[in-house]
């Protein structure tokens, strides 16, 4: 029974990476954001220039 009870926790230890993965795919769409209102700012700061 012990064998039995330790492959279910084998099974969770292996879903963990999955979960971790989609938080590296978050970034990518922080930074695009990011540099997107950096665009903006830059639009608006070289409107108050002219």
């Amino acid at each position: 029974m012990a064998a039995s009870t330790q492959k279910p926790v084998d099974f969770v230890v292996p879903s963990a990476p999955p979960t971790v993965v989609p938080s590296p795919v978050d970034p990518p769409d922080v930074a695009t954001a990011s540099i997107e209102s950096g665009g903006a700012l830059c639009r608006k700061l070289s409107l108050l220039e002219a």
